[in-house]
């Protein structure tokens, strides 16, 4: 991630405003999120959310400072966020009942704010290139999924042999998630400068 965050600055270096900035923010709460989670323990888990969350909420305010924020694709076509609030839905059906009861609201909040952060990337649609919105889209999902197996690994959904696997399968879809965020913003920030 620190890798990421650096090839991010450096690959556009004449957009250093606001909305590069924040970005990087996202990426750099996000390397404190990955170094909470290393550590095992309750505490570590939280502190480890909460940095993901605050990279989020970066993320979504960085979407919401690209160009027209109104005439995103979820302002014409609200119902486009249907999917998005079914899978939220469906992942606190399976989840939720495994999830202590201490962790139940920290884990909701963080549930509602990456599904937040989704939306937000299908609103980037009509306000910068197809290339660049489709990227970033794919890098939000790619990051819902990471989360969202994490959490069934976490909270015991699936059976231990399967562990493994799951932890493979963070690693791949949160890094490529990561990487087409990063490269869907650098899209967007170049098409921006452009015009």
């Amino acid at each position: 991630m620190p890798t990421l965050a650096l090839w991010f600055w450096l690959s556009n270096t004449e957009q250093s405003g606001r909305i590069k900035k924040l970005f990087l923010l996202g990426l750099v709460y996000s390397t404190a999120g990955d170094v909470f989670l290393i550590f095992p323990g309750p505490s570590s888990f939280l502190l480890g959310l909460s940095s993901f969350l605050i990279a989020h909420l970066f993320y979504v305010v960085t979407f919401y400072h690209l160009p027209n924020f109104k005439q995103g694709l979820v302002f014409k076509k609200p119902l486009i966020t249907a999917p998005v609030l079914l899978f939220l839905g469906l992942f606190l059906t399976i989840v939720f009942p495994n999830v202590p009861n201490t962790l139940r609201i920290p884990v909701l909040i963080y549930s509602l704010v990456i599904a937040l952060m989704v939306i937000s990337a299908i609103n980037t649609f009509n306000r910068t290139t197809s290339g660049a919105a489709g990227t970033i889209l794919a890098g939000a999902i790619l990051f819902l999924l990471s989360d969202s197996i994490l959490a069934c690994e976490k909270f015991e959904v699936f059976s231990l042999d399967q562990a493994v696997i799951l932890r493979l399968s963070v690693m791949i879809t949160y890094l490529t998630g990561q990487y087409f965020l990063a490269r869907g913003m650098l899209k967007a920030l170049a098409y921006s400068t452009s015009k």
